[in-house]
């Protein structure tokens, strides 16, 4: 951005939906016609196991619910993945909430019209 101040939180969200959008289009191509419902593994649906691509995804969509991005809607084939993975046991054993030394924040708020509120700042 020239001569402005950036938005962190704006242009992380933006970053998230390029890479996303990018991914989502290459699993899409994997699963070749097959309905987004039935994805399970970043590889395609003859892959059986976990990949690095699955363990690379799993902090992204973390990330992308932080950020506010709607996976659910736009990236259906990382939805379900996404979905799949969580309920695996290292996946699950993996979550930064999970880990005895993390400071995992607290999701913000949501008011009755969907947006996260502003995080407040201590005086």
């Amino acid at each position: 951005m020239s001569g402005g101040k950036m938005d962190g939180k704006a242009y992380g969200k933006a970053a998230i939906i390029k890479g996303l959008a990018m991914i989502e289009g290459i699993i899409k191509s994997l699963y070749d016609g097959v309905s987004s419902s039935k994805a399970r593994y970043c590889a395609g649906p003859s892959c059986s196991s976990l990949t690095v691509g699955d363990v690379c995804i799993v902090p992204q969509l973390y990330n992308a619910a932080r950020f506010g991005v709607d996976v659910q809607s736009n990236y259906p084939y990382l939805w379900n993945v996404g979905e799949f993975l969580k309920g695996l046991e290292p996946v699950r054993d993996a979550a930064p909430e999970k880990q005895g030394d993390a400071q995992v924040p607290a999701a913000p708020a949501k008011p009755e019209g969907g947006e996260p509120e502003a995080k407040k700042t201590k005086k």
